[in-house]
């Protein structure tokens, strides 16, 4: 299907506003439980199948910009997997930093690539962290909750979210926040 920008879509592709097309989002989740890859890979194909944002793309026609929802995708979005239990807490944050850092330089091609990637790092025993970076053009119809209770219901584990400890004023609003999204979570 092509379709017309939304408003909030044209505001990325006005030449005379500041925001870019290629800006994006980048969200670094921790969890306790076990992920099992080839569950996770079913859990996104099936996502893929049922919600437009991950089958939309974005073209150019050279008078316009139009968005391009395909009716499948039979590829899957790019999700790596990556082990960093072997490093001590201070090893892993700083190498989570750089991967994140070296993703950001990282861009979208809004033509044909999918708008989001996935990167899965087991952390410790039955902990992994996930990384979540996608455009923001489609990171308005992006429903976290969904996604999760989508996710931790489509396979054999059920992984329980937890809100990494957070500590000082400007933080309590944000770990309040991310408590109340992820509360319904299957345990």
């Amino acid at each position: 299907d092509i379709r017309e920008l939304t408003e909030n879509e044209r505001r990325f592709f006005d030449k005379k506003n500041f925001l870019s097309p290629n800006f994006f989002t980048q969200t670094l989740y921790k969890f306790s439980g076990e992920i099992l890859p080839l569950k996770f890979n079913l859990a996104i194909h099936k996502l893929v199948e049922r919600e437009e944002m991950f089958r939309t793309n974005f073209f150019n026609t050279g008078s316009r910009v139009v968005k391009i929802i395909f009716r499948n995708r039979p590829e899957l979005p790019e999700i790596t997997y990556r082990s960093l239990k072997h490093l001590d807490a201070d090893d892993m944050d700083e190498t989570l930093t750089k991967i994140m850092e070296a993703d950001r330089r990282e861009s979208f091609d809004l033509k044909n690539d999918y708008l989001i990637r996935f990167a899965i790092f087991g952390t410790g025993e039955n902990e992994f962290s996930l990384l979540i970076t996608m455009s923001m053009l489609i990171a308005e119809s992006f429903d976290e909750k969904n996604f999760f209770r989508y996710i931790g219901e489509t396979g054999e584990y059920k992984p329980k979210v937890t809100v990494s400890s957070m500590t000082g004023k400007s933080t309590v609003p944000a770990k309040k926040y991310w408590e109340n999204i992820l509360k319904d979570l299957p345990e």
